[in-house]
């Protein structure tokens, strides 16, 4: 029986390795002949995703939901349909302005976005690792950094939701204003912008280490009328629907080596 649990405010329940562990996010894209394939695994998600395409367009998505921490996330490949069509070679902006990013899921939608923008280059593998430490009770900046085929691209110190390192981003938010001042900075270089944007999602789900989520299995913690409007699963269609998927949550600290490896849930 579900044990729905209509007071998300209340206090969820702490992890208790939280301060001694680290979040891990890695992202691999490959492709082929008229074909692109994107995989992304981190303690909340593991999704895939294939996007087909002509010489001048998108012509199918087949995206994959294997673990996700909300019930409603297992629909978030029926929205993502409205890619088929899009023309190649638009910017990660531009593609989205073409689609309504709030009725995706987040992370789904980022990995297509970035097997979208693979489809361009011509190494046929990239290997994307994001990290960033859990915060101890000094509450001191921790780095955040990114690394594409094992060599780290960026390397940002922060802390509740700002930059303090390099100094020319310092006092930089990763909250709401992030694409504007990134667009501002990087006008030109969406290598840049994307590396940016991969650290900015890691910090986002990193905050999920806080909490012990296996504990919330069944309930709907976090969900409010507040949230209504931000992703897929907490559309208006979906969230009175949406309740805490059962061990969804995995911590790849010391098990780096796991990521993309899919390994089913424990039941």
């Amino acid at each position: 029986m579900s044990n729905r649990d209509n007071s998300p405010n209340e206090a969820a329940p702490v992890n208790p390795a939280y301060g001694s562990g680290m979040f891990r996010r890695r992202i691999r894209l490959t492709s082929g002949d008229g074909w692109v394939f994107g995989e992304l695994e981190d303690s909340s998600h593991a999704f895939r995703v294939k996007i087909a395409f002509d010489g001048e367009r998108i012509i199918d998505v087949a995206p994959e939901t294997i673990r996700y921490p909300m019930t409603t996330c297992s629909t978030a490949g029926h929205p993502l349909k409205a890619i088929i069509g899009i023309p190649l070679g638009l910017s990660a902006s531009e593609l989205a302005k073409q689609l309504t990013p709030r009725l995706q899921c987040t992370h789904l939608f980022d990995l297509s976005v970035l097997a979208y923008q693979h489809i361009q280059r011509t190494a046929s593998e990239r290997l994307y690792d994001i990290q960033i430490p859990d915060e101890t009770k000094a509450k001191q900046p921790r780095p955040l950094e990114v690394f594409q085929d094992g060599q780290r691209v960026l390397s940002w110190m922060v802390k509740d939701w700002q930059i303090f390192e390099p100094t020319a981003l310092a006092s930089h938010t990763l909250r709401s204003g992030f694409s504007k001042w990134l667009e501002a900075f990087y006008p030109d270089d969406e290598q840049q912008k994307e590396w940016a944007w991969l650290a900015q999602k890691g910090y986002l789900v990193s905050q999920a280490r806080i909490f012990d989520i296996n504990k919330l299995g069944g309930t709907r913690k976090f969900v409010g009328d507040h949230m209504v409007g931000i992703c897929h699963t907490y559309s208006e269609a979906q969230i009175h629907d949406a309740e805490h998927t059962h061990h969804s949550f995995i911590d790849f600290t010391d098990s780096a080596a796991e990521l993309l490896a899919f390994k089913p849930l424990e039941k």
